[in-house]
């Protein structure tokens, strides 16, 4: 019984132990999650500065755009001007290469921000998947939480039922000694007797 006994309250401290593990495994999950939301938050920012650093640098190209044009136009009547327009046409070129320049310039910035959309998009992406894994696994561990608990219950009803049949043990034992000690004394009892009972008869003769 004492055997028993110690393995059902061993059994109840695990119990009571693994609860508590599962029970921190979904705070710490818990955690995770939010943590994990919260970068998403900043890469989902991230994405929308970049859209307009898109815009800026499509208004950018627009005025690059009409520069050159600008330029061009220019160019073709500083020709028409001859000699006197000549200066003009210098300064015209000049900047008709310092707007293609800028288009360029344009175009390359507008592709490395395309390059960073594409990569925060799979970012908020993929951690919107780790975010959904991550309250799957806050629930299955919940699950596992309860049947901790259940099992905890369980394990602390054996215990007590343990206790119960050690406590009756305990008693039917002392019940037992009582019995047998009850059982000597009416045999001493008993035997008393019948040497009185002898001694009685053996008087009995004599007379």
């Amino acid at each position: 019984a004492g055997d028993a006994q110690d393995q059902s309250q061993q059994s109840g401290r695990l119990s009571s132990e693994g609860q508590e593990v599962v029970r921190r495994s979904v705070l710490e999950m818990g955690r995770i999650a939010a943590t994990v939301n919260e970068a998403a938050g900043v890469i989902e920012q991230l994405g929308a500065e970049s859209s307009r650093i898109s815009d800026i640098v499509q208004s950018i190209r627009e005025i690059a755009d009409q520069t050159n044009l600008l330029a061009l136009n220019a160019a073709i009547e500083a020709a028409r001007a001859g000699e006197t327009g000549r200066g003009f046409a210098v300064v015209a070129d000049e900047v008709r290469k310092l707007a293609e320049r800028t288009s360029k310039a344009t175009g390359e910035i507008t592709a490395m921000v395309s390059a960073i959309q594409e990569g925060t998009g799979k970012a908020v992406l993929t951690m919107q998947q780790g975010v959904a894994r991550v309250h799957e696994g806050v629930a299955l561990t919940s699950k596992a939480g309860n049947a901790m608990h259940e099992i905890n219950d369980g394990a602390q009803k054996v215990v007590d039922s343990v206790n119960d049949i050690s406590n009756a043990l305990r008693e039917q034992s002392s019940a037992s000694n009582e019995i047998a000690r009850s059982v000597e004394r009416i045999a001493q009892m008993a035997e008393e007797n019948s040497v009185a009972v002898r001694a009685t008869a053996s008087t009995a003769e004599g007379l």
